[in-house]
């Protein structure tokens, strides 16, 4: 629900010369009282939870012939003949209701199954249903067996890894009493008799 502020409020002077705070008073005024449903009626206690207003306020309405008063405080002067009534207002608000309560229900008629409606799979027999059953029982079997056996035959295909049947070379002891070192084939390209070990410490003496 939304409250109506005319073009011709703009050519109104009544309006016009409201000073700012006034004049946001009318304004929202009649949004709380289209929003309340009072049919343009301010009442003193009211008149409070309206953002804004002040005492001086509704004074300066009447005067501008705006706002007139009421016995338990004022009402807005052509409130009915611009804004929409609480009565319509309700009326909309019910029509809204039974429309939704109606799609509600058309959205779980929808929903349930009909007695008479065939089904999807009503054109199969039982026999048919238990043969296509049989045979997807032994599909699912022999997928069961077929994958083990693959897994067998691709272990029996895989080639055993190639070892060198070259034995390795022994290479002989360092002649260096107490040492319990080997001589490698550079020391032997050398002409050594001593390890590489006992090499480094000889130089390291000298």
């Amino acid at each position: 629900m939304d409250s109506r502020f005319p073009t011709y409020y703009l050519n109104d002077r009544r309006v016009l010369r409201l000073p700012p705070e006034h004049f946001r008073l009318f304004v929202l005024a009649n949004a709380w009282a289209v929003s309340n449903m009072t049919d343009g009626a301010v009442t003193r206690e009211d008149l409070y939870l309206i953002p804004f207003a002040d005492e001086s306020g509704p004074e300066v309405l009447v005067q501008q012939g705006l706002w007139a008063p009421a016995p338990d405080g004022w009402v807005i002067s052509d409130f009915l003949k611009i804004q929409t009534s609480a009565a319509k207002l309700e009326a909309a608000l019910e029509n809204r209701r039974e429309a939704d309560r109606a799609r509600q229900r058309r959205k779980r008629e929808g929903d349930k199954p009909l007695d008479n409606q065939p089904s999807r799979d009503s054109h199969v027999t039982v026999e048919g249903k238990e043969e296509a059953e049989a045979e997807a029982e032994a599909e699912e079997r022999l997928s069961t067996k077929a994958v083990p056996q693959e897994r067998k035959a691709s272990k029996e295909i895989r080639p055993a890894p190639v070892r060198s049947s070259r034995p390795l070379r022994s290479f002989p002891d360092c002649s260096t009493p107490g040492c319990d070192g080997k001589l490698n084939q550079q020391a032997l390209d050398a002409g050594r008799d001593c390890c590489a070990d006992c090499v480094w410490n000889e130089r390291v003496a000298s």
